[in-house]
């Protein structure tokens, strides 16, 4: 007798520790209201089409291993308009743009697309980059705390970002975030080596976060293959 589960009942079973919520309306981005931050010397905000030239240069020379990859579209304004829309649809679909302008010169400093499922409940940190001549300011930090702030605000159960190998600093971020790192992937970006036509493969750490609770939503039981099952990094309280 063949006692294996169809796929219906894997998706549909619902095991004996699953916390179940009522609804199925989607979630929308919550009000982003300004941040002043570092001595009132910088504001974090909701990012206006105004602000694309300077969020522009902030991805050009903040983060210029983006050549020759899908991102690197940022290097323009109009390159945003695939992301965060334009006019009335702007900054109003799944992706939304944070920027961190500096108070005195009205100069964007950095610049943050995040991502929001709104009918799966899920968030993600898409590509962040701090203008070459502010990288000393911690901008990172506070961008990614108001990004982390309205997430939990619009609903979102579970976000997740990815955070390179090498860089201990954004890795730090996340992790004082709450998030938890899961799992070290190599390859799965190709980013510019600086050279010519050149490129790499990075190696990334994956970092998840739950909001109100949502893991409980999340079965403790599974079955793994014991090479999967040294990887595992336990998600229930």
């Amino acid at each position: 007798m063949n006692n294996r589960k169809s796929m219906n009942s894997f998706w549909l079973d619902m095991p004996e520790d699953v916390e179940v919520r009522q609804g199925c309306e989607p979630i929308d981005w919550a009000k982003l209201e300004p941040k002043t931050i570092l001595d009132g010397k910088f504001v974090v905000r909701e990012a206006t089409e105004a602000d694309l030239e300077g969020a522009a240069e902030a991805y050009v020379t903040g983060f210029p291993a983006l050549k020759g990859c899908d991102f690197e579209m940022l290097f323009k304004p109009e390159g945003f308009q695939s992301f965060v829309g334009k006019g009335e649809a702007f900054n109003k679909g799944n992706n939304f743009l944070i920027v961190v302008e500096e108070v005195a010169t009205k100069k964007i400093a950095a610049a943050l697309i995040i991502t929001m499922w709104k009918m799966l409940y899920r968030g993600e940190l898409l590509v962040i980059a701090v203008n070459k001549d502010y990288q000393a300011a911690h901008l990172g930090t506070e961008i990614t705390t108001v990004a982390d702030k309205l997430f939990e605000d619009s609903g979102v159960e579970m976000c997740f970002g990815w955070c390179a190998a090498m860089h201990i600093a954004s890795q730090t971020i996340l992790k004082n975030l709450g998030y938890t790192p899961r799992a070290v992937v190599p390859g799965l970006y190709r980013l510019w080596a600086g050279e010519g036509e050149q490129y790499r493969r990075t190696v990334e750490v994956f970092f998840q976060k739950f909001y109100g609770g949502a893991e409980e939503m999340c079965t403790a039981d599974i079955n793994l293959l014991p090479e999967v099952e040294a990887l595992l990094v336990p998600w229930r309280k």
